[in-house]
């Protein structure tokens, strides 16, 4: 028999003492857990071994993100080298077996969708143009054409777009090479374009952050210091200053930091500095202590599970067989994200400028959007992980650029504008509620637009419209306030400049209406602006630590998504168009400055016109489709953010026999963090013949499909409400002489506890000759966070 302490007191007074969590474990959520980086000032090297491969020049190096190791392969000390290293932070270890021939100068990279290294070219006394591939054990050598016989070119893997890319090289003519190619998982591909001049001896490295992989330096009878960049459709001479032209230098990408890591390499004579790209500028690093001593013709990979990027040998005068790592500043405060892709049901086509908002109902609406030939004329709803359309008696014509947002006092969806397949701008004022859209044909509206946004505030019951693009394409600044019923202009004098395709969120933390970036007539945008209900103010962003200068956020965008999110208290910005091109990074905002987040794992493509929502059915932040130039997706993705734990008090007791009120709090201190205690206190319990339990439970709106708060009059405890749903119940200590009992959760640090509230009650069984058989105290909600 289940006990319900609203109904069977006899039942309850026989609970036993239990394991908390027992009854609730299977209910929890899913979440991930983050670690806040600490931050540094300064770059830092540090030799790690001596011993291990031999001492060698022009070897090449990967990380493999699957067997969390660096892998080495071949160079020259006096003779070719052909053998197999791997490191595991700690040991080199060599692995035997037949392999590619001894070589040096050749090019390798790790082909991180099919998981193996690939390597090809080089020169062992002849010029090699073959290509091998090894799964973490086994080298195979692969057949087909491919480029010509080349050494010392450049070989880097495009992860966005699964592409293996190389450039350049001297052929077995001593021709210097400026041809590109591309290897798909089984086929070389060249690409009949313009780009950097024939060379050798340059480095490559791919910017996942950016999408886009760098070239730099390299020799053609002279020594480059030249920067390109490869979106996978064309070069682009990105820089010509920063490192001096060079020869044989080492380059990779430390994927925590968002920045591409040069060192060494020779001209007249070798060098031994660090740098950093950014994607803008080359910055020399400052680093702390000993470095590598200069040299050329060394080995760089970054190790993203150890965060630190690994350097090996190199030739100056003599051959190095040393190893170091190289640990980096953050740019400014860094945290975690991570992706989890949802595979869904009847999931609509692949689109973007579509508009989506989550429903009363806590699923998620979506209409409108194109893939640049198509048009969506149906409505979806998204529950969980099944699209269904909807077929009503009445629709809006398909559009694209509109906004949807949920009205949560009202109960309701409320869109507004966008543009019509001929480009039309809208102004039309649509309602959806109880399955049916319903056209609002009110008198006064906002004027016709797209790529506008909206936000609801919750506290003033209104949703807020700024900005967008007018009927005749001019960026627009004015801003309306619609209250259920009726819209209305509000022009302060002070307010953001024109823009599109910005973002503009509700913050229910700080009660603020957060707008950022988007586009002008002539520029993208990176101002932050906050509406305090009367006016706005422009916010400067809190700088980045020392040595770093410059602005340190999302920098000029539009197109991106952003939302408020209720369990980091956060606002997330995500994806969006740069002068780069379409990203896929993303960005948190707390009023003050940004944090930028680091990709746990896999996460969506670069892209623009994305849609985040938050789903409360899966108390998750989601993300669906957007596109990037003529592409379109249609792929669901959760985000899992750093969770703020968060006690909130509700509702009020009723008295005991003693003539007091029970109150129940948190202990000073105490908070519901993963891995450590929730120390609660119910005070004002009777001394003498009372029994007082901890109600715990996992919903405040509901117990056994009853709606919550109940009065529980009819189950004999006049004048008291009961507000958890009580899965489970456990007796307090009893009470001390001054009325006061205890409790203690220890919340197991579990990632999957993340986000999960819940609602505590107090309740206090009483002496038989009291009028009602028990007594109950006011509720808290507490939020399991990491922070």
């Amino acid at each position: 028999m289940q006990c319900h302490p609203w109904v069977d007191r006899q039942q309850c007074l026989r609970i036993p003492i239990a394991t908390t969590f027992g009854l609730l474990s299977v209910l929890f959520f899913t979440a991930i857990t983050r670690d806040l980086p600490a931050q540094q000032t300064s770059w830092t090297w540090t030799q790690t071994s001596t011993s291990g491969p031999i001492a060698r020049l022009a070897p090449a190096l990967i990380y493999d993100t699957q067997r969390s190791r660096i892998v080495l392969f071949g160079g020259y000390n006096l003779t070719y080298l052909g053998d197999t290293w791997e490191w595991n932070g700690l040991t080199w270890t060599q692995n035997n077996g037949v392999g590619p021939l001894a070589r040096y100068f050749h090019s390798m990279a790790y082909d991180s969708q099919n998981q193996r290294a690939v390597v090809n070219m080089g020169f062992n006394g002849s010029t090699l143009g073959d290509t091998w591939v090894r799964n973490g054990t086994i080298w195979t050598q692969v057949s087909g054409s491919g480029p010509t016989a080349r050494y010392a070119p450049a070989m880097a893997y495009d992860s966005q777009r699964r592409r293996t890319v190389l450039f350049g090289g001297l052929s077995s003519t001593s021709t210097m090479l400026g041809d590109t190619w591309e290897r798909n998982s089984s086929t070389w591909a060249a690409i009949n374009i313009v780009g950097p001049s024939p060379r050798y001896g340059h480095a490559l490295s791919y910017d996942s952050q950016r999408s886009r992989t760098v070239l730099f330096g390299g020799y053609n009878g002279n020594y480059l210091g030249d920067t390109w960049e490869w979106s996978g459709t064309a070069w682009v001479l990105r820089s010509t200053t920063g490192p001096a032209a060079r020869f044989a230098a080492a380059m990779s990408y430390d994927s925590q930091r968002g920045r591409t890591v040069l060192f060494g390499g020779r001209s007249s004579l070798n060098f031994g500095d660090t740098w950093e790209w950014d994607g803008t500028s080359w910055t020399p690093a400052a680093t702390i202590g000993t470095a590598p001593s200069a040299r050329n013709g060394m080995a760089l990979a970054y190790d993203s599970q150890r965060r630190r990027t690994v350097l090996f040998g190199g030739y100056n005068q003599a051959y190095f067989g040393d190893t170091w790592e190289l640990t980096g500043p953050p740019a400014g405060p860094t945290d975690s994200i991570s992706y989890t892709a949802i595979t869904t049901l009847g999931t609509p086509n692949a689109a973007t400028a579509h508009a989506a908002a989550q429903m009363p109902n806590g699923s998620t609406l979506l209409f409108g959007g194109t893939n640049g030939t198509t048009y969506q004329t149906l409505t979806y709803e998204l529950r969980n992980s099944l699209w269904s359309s909807h077929i009503t008696n009445f629709k809006p014509t398909p559009r694209t650029e509109a906004v949807l947002l949920l009205d949560s006092v009202r109960g309701n969806n409320l869109m507004f504008g966008g543009k019509t397949m001929l480009g039309t701008a809208l102004a039309e004022t649509w309602i959806y509620a109880a399955g049916q859209w319903t056209n609002l044909p009110l008198t006064i509206s906002p004027p016709a637009r797209s790529e506008h946004r909206m936000a609801f505030d919750s506290v003033r019951q209104r949703a807020i419209l700024f900005g967008g693009k007018g009927a005749t394409g001019t960026p627009l600044s004015d801003q309306w306030f619609y209250n259920g019923t009726a819209w209305s202009a509000s022009l302060p004098n002070s307010r953001p400049p024109a823009r599109f395709a910005h973002g503009l969120v509700y913050d229910a933390l700080r009660d603020r209406t957060v707008c950022f970036g988007g586009a002008d007539a002539t520029a993208r945008r990176e101002d932050i602006w906050e509406f305090n209900n009367t006016t706005w103010n422009q916010v400067t962003p809190t700088p980045p630590p020392e040595p770093q200068t410059g602005t340190f956020g999302p920098g000029p965008r539009e197109g991106f998504g952003m939302i408020y999110d209720p369990l980091s208290e956060r606002v997330l910005i995500a994806h969006g168009t740069t002068s780069l091109g379409c990203q896929n990074d993303a960005w948190l905002w707390d009023g003050q400055g940004f944090t930028k987040l680091l990709t746990n794992g896999p996460g969506p493509s670069a892209r623009r016109g994305t849609q985040l929502f938050y789903d409360p059915i899966a108390n998750q932040l989601r993300l669906f489709a957007g596109g990037c130039g003529t592409s379109a997706t249609s792929d669901l993705w959760s985000i899992a953010l750093p969770v703020v734990s968060r006690n909130s008090t509700f509702g009020a007791g009723c008295q005991g026999s003693n003539g007091r009120t029970l109150a129940l709090t948190v202990v000073a201190g105490s908070t519901a963090l993963i891995g450590q205690q929730l120390q609660m206190q119910l005070a004002n319990v009777p001394t003498t013949l009372a029994a007082p339990y901890l109600l715990l439970g996992i919903s405040k709106t509901q117990i056994q499909g009853l709606p919550l708060p109940m009065n529980l009059s009819l189950i004999g405890l006049p004048g008291c409400t009961g507000y958890s749903s009580a899965d489970l119940k456990s007796p307090m200590t009893l009470a001390n002489t001054t009325g006061i009992s205890s409790w203690t959760l220890n919340i197991p640090n579990g990632s999957y506890l993340l986000g999960m509230e819940l609602h505590l009650q107090g309740l206090c069984f009483e002496i038989p000759s009291f009028s009602r058989w028990g007594s109950v105290s006011n509720a808290i909600t507490a939020r399991i966070g990491n922070r």
